[in-house]
């Protein structure tokens, strides 16, 4: 944030310096939004956040991987007519990280001009966010499905177990037809050869997806809420974030499909 709020100088970057920032940024860049931002500072002494070097980089026609934008386009063709029926019988997963002290929370300051740097107006930053808790989640048409909190580091044997112990039971508890559908993201370790024949051995079909896809799963949409109610009690540690993770986690994540279902049975 700029210090002086006077209309002296560039607040936000013209429509060249959005032009190179867009030039700049990668596609696979998962933080680029911040990145530029940093870039355009050092060298111009331009004040711009990630919301701005978003908007830039959507603007700026950045090449797209035409494997990609021709899978897409093949993915929404091929399920343009789909009955409700199929959708009602999908099951959507993903996992999501949450950090103990990272960006999951938002932090606003009050001050005034010239007193940036004032150590009550800073807030301390912890590397690596101080630890982080990795949480897998589900859930279909009819509800909620289970909520798995992952300890260490996730590979294909940990998600397989994930998919044992918590595919079935929510299959069992949703009810969904026998034809249903598992949906999930294009993952090394979803999509791997021992995955695959687990899905297989298992009889699980899946619904294919298309790559660098998240803005179509619905779960995605969850997951912004979901990391404040595991922030709400205030873990100091991340035995205490997993814990509040393991009990708050199943009832918001109830809730919040509960309520969006029915909001979509209302329109």
């Amino acid at each position: 944030m700029s210090d002086d709020l006077s209309p002296a100088g560039p607040k936000t970057p013209t429509g060249r310096e959005g032009g190179r920032c867009g030039r700049r940024s990668p596609p696979p860049m998962r933080n680029e939004a911040e990145r530029v931002p940093a870039m355009k500072r050092k060298k111009k002494q331009v004040s711009s956040g990630p919301s701005s070097a978003d908007r830039m980089v959507h603007r700026g026609h950045l090449p797209r991987n035409k494997k990609n934008i021709k899978a897409r386009l093949s993915f929404a063709r091929k399920h343009l007519d789909d009955p409700r029926d199929f959708w009602e019988n999908t099951l959507w997963t993903d996992e999501r990280k949450t950090e103990l002290f990272g960006r999951s929370v938002s932090h606003y300051v009050w001050r005034k001009s010239n007193t940036t740097f004032q150590k009550k107006n800073i807030i301390p930053t912890v590397k690596y966010g101080g630890g982080s808790v990795m949480v897998w989640g589900c859930f279909a048409a009819s509800g909620p499905g289970r909520l798995a909190v992952i300890n260490g580091n996730m590979n294909s044997a940990v998600y397989q177990k994930i998919l044992k112990e918590n595919v079935r039971p929510s299959v069992c508890d949703l009810k969904p037809k026998r034809t249903w559908v598992l949906q999930q993201d294009n993952d090394p370790k979803h999509t791997g050869k021992s995955t695959s024949e687990w899905l297989k051995k298992n009889k699980t079909k899946t619904l294919e997806w298309p790559s660098q896809s998240p803005d179509l799963n619905p779960i995605e949409m969850l997951w912004h809420d979901l990391k404040k109610v595991f922030h709400a009690r205030k873990p100091s540690n991340v035995a205490e974030l997993q814990q509040s993770a393991k009990m708050s986690g199943p009832k918001f994540l109830h809730n919040a499909v509960t309520d969006s279902l029915q909001v979509m049975e209302n329109t």
